[in-house]
């Protein structure tokens, strides 16, 4: 969750809306936290076959709705784990680089 408030400031820069994927089984309450988190909508997939993270599945639900909703920017948690940004969007992604700029903590 806490990707959103970078997204939310970035969506007020640029003068767009933020929006956020949840992802598994019984995420309502994912959902509604995702919202107070900044997200102005949030794309919900709910189903018991998401319950436990499994790479491919969730990087195929993501890759889904970047390609329906065509964002103008996708932010991924720099966690290390989970689905890479240039595996659900096709595109090239710059993530480790920005990450060995975190570490360092250069700026």
């Amino acid at each position: 969750m806490e990707v959103l408030g970078k997204a939310r400031a970035l969506a007020s820069e640029l003068g767009v809306t933020t929006g956020a994927i949840v992802l598994g089984s019984g995420v309502d309450a994912a959902a509604a936290a995702a919202i107070s988190y900044g997200a102005d909508t949030v794309y919900v997939c709910d189903d018991p076959s998401l319950k436990s993270f499994r790479l491919n599945p969730y990087t195929e639900v993501i890759k889904k709705v970047i390609g329906e909703v065509k964002p103008t920017i996708v932010l991924f948690p720099a966690s290390g784990r989970g689905p890479r940004p240039e595996r659900c969007s096709g595109l090239r992604s710059e993530h480790r680089r920005c990450g060995r700029r975190a570490r360092s903590g250069a700026a």
